[in-house]
């Protein structure tokens, strides 16, 4: 009983060490679109390029 419930605390902190990870990069990705750079603003004009192409292709 004793060795499960080791095991549980260990699970317990593996889990908590990887979403404190996964909340860092979510925090830390947030920050970046939040703060446009020349990799964003580059990023947006290909999209804008591709959202544009695709509309042309639905138009007969």
């Amino acid at each position: 009983i004793l060795e499960g419930g080791q095991q549980l605390a260990h699970l317990k902190m593996s889990l908590s060490l990887e979403v404190a990870t996964y909340r860092t990069l979510l925090e830390a990705e947030n920050s970046r679109l939040q703060t446009p750079g020349r990799g964003s603003q580059a990023s947006l004009g290909f999209l804008g390029k591709r959202r544009s192409q695709l509309l042309s292709l639905e138009d007969p």
